[in-house]
């Protein structure tokens, strides 16, 4: 991705259809850009990918433009839950589940059609994720909203009980843990295979890593 779209690229049309992925650790510079919406964080992650580098642009795109597809009847019926598109949950989990942070992004979008990046960067991110603000905004939006939110916050809540039931006490020397006895390769965030960890005895002995993941 990075050859095609990455600096160095080759001047020339190119479409490309893509996952949220692309919006972290790739070099990639786009002309334009036509994204779902999503949370105000996660649009500027997108965003930056438009203009990265001073580069000669085709003609039509000298200027960064953004399209964000907005759902069509807005985001009530995300409440029930249901998931559409990214956007809200299903019964055990979600991508995008901030309904009033989805919302409050959607509001932004309309009120200011034009974004001046980065000196509007702190006024979008606090308007769309302050607490107050979006427990405001879930008030006002009624009764189906307000449960659809206890209803995150109970499942952020189960989320982390599961973690410190399964956390590893760090003061505990790392030859000490106990681990089942066989080799798994760990897995990059991109799906990438990852180090080898080599368990013998129920106990970690060592991690054999690609030498293009050591540096000096």
């Amino acid at each position: 991705m990075e050859a095609a779209l990455g600096k160095a690229s080759r001047a020339g049309g190119l479409v490309v259809c893509g996952s949220q992925t692309l919006e972290q650790s790739l070099d990639i510079d786009a002309d334009f850009l036509i994204t779902d919406l999503a949370p105000v964080d996660v649009l500027l992650q997108r965003f930056g990918r438009l203009h990265r580098h001073d580069r000669a642009r085709p003609e039509g795109f000298e200027q960064p433009r953004a399209v964000i597809a907005l759902p069509e009847n807005g985001l009530a019926s995300l409440t029930k839950p249901s998931f559409f598109n990214g956007l809200g949950r299903w019964s055990e989990g979600g991508i995008y589940m901030d309904l009033a942070g989805l919302e409050a992004t959607r509001r932004l979008i309309g009120a200011h059609p034009v974004w001046k990046i980065p000196a509007m960067n702190r006024m979008l991110v606090e308007r769309a994720t302050h607490p107050r603000t979006l427990e405001a905004l879930t008030q006002q939006m009624g009764e189906s909203w307000v449960a659809d939110r206890q209803g995150l916050e109970g499942l952020s809540l189960a989320e982390s009980a599961a973690g410190r039931r399964l956390r590893l006490d760090r003061a505990m020397p790392f030859e000490t843990l106990e681990f089942p006895d066989y080799d798994e390769h760990v897995a990059t965030r991109l799906g990438a295979q990852g180090p080898l960890l080599r368990r013998g005895g129920g106990r970690a002995s060592r991690i054999k890593s690609p030498g293009w993941r050591v540096r000096c």
